[in-house]
């Protein structure tokens, strides 16, 4: 089962922002891309397992559900622009947590998904659990980013936007400490006057 067209659209678009003065060293950028990987796979991680509670089922091939999980880790972002002293990234939070359960629930209960409830009740899961888990998923990022970098980044802002099919874009905004770049480097050579005539 692939999921019905008619299922609603599930998900949070995260829109994360590193800004530097100058530039981010690569160990520092590598750490907040680690910390908001490891904060949005726990948002997915207590949603599928809430999710498993609040619809009731018992008796499904759970690990191999969340081996599925598991393979996706360090995949929930890319890379969306890049500008001078920026870089963006974009990343989806709860949708892997949707699919897996609509197809682990789809294969193991078969029609029963849709006709005894199941599918209503894990719908109404996700309706519900979109509408607080934006904060909590900037809490956590926060929290994440700050430990992962030993505060050479910090989430100095956030915006949540919600759209009008139920689903939200969450905006976080990292600063990098200029101090996190001590290493020295080379000078920039002097810029040529082009003005200079050929001597």
């Amino acid at each position: 089962m692939n999921g019905a067209e008619s299922d609603p659209v599930v998900g949070i678009r995260l829109r994360l922002a590193i800004n530097f003065e100058d530039s981010i060293p690569t160990n520092v950028l590598l750490q907040i891309l680690r910390g908001t990987e490891a904060g949005l796979a726990a948002v997915d991680k207590t949603c599928f397992d809430d999710a498993i509670r609040y619809v009731g089922v018992s008796d499904l091939p759970l690990d191999a559900a969340r081996e599925r999980m598991r393979q996706h880790r360090n995949q929930r972002l890319w890379i969306s622009g890049c500008e001078a002293g920026s870089i963006l990234f974009d990343g989806d939070v709860l949708v892997l947590a949707w699919v897996i359960l609509q197809n682990t629930l789809g294969e193991s209960l078969k029609e029963a998904y849709r006709t005894s409830g199941t599918h209503e009740r894990l719908t109404r899961y996700f309706r519900n659990v979109m509408e607080r888990t934006p904060g909590d998923m900037i809490r956590s990022l926060s929290q994440k980013i700050s430990s992962a970098t030993k505060g050479a980044a910090t989430v100095t802002g956030s915006e949540v936007e919600r759209l009008p099919d139920g689903r939200s874009t969450a905006t976080v905004k990292v600063d990098v400490d200029p101090a996190a770049n001590p290493q020295p480097r080379l000078q920039d050579p002097p810029e040529e006057n082009e003005n200079e005539e050929d001597s």
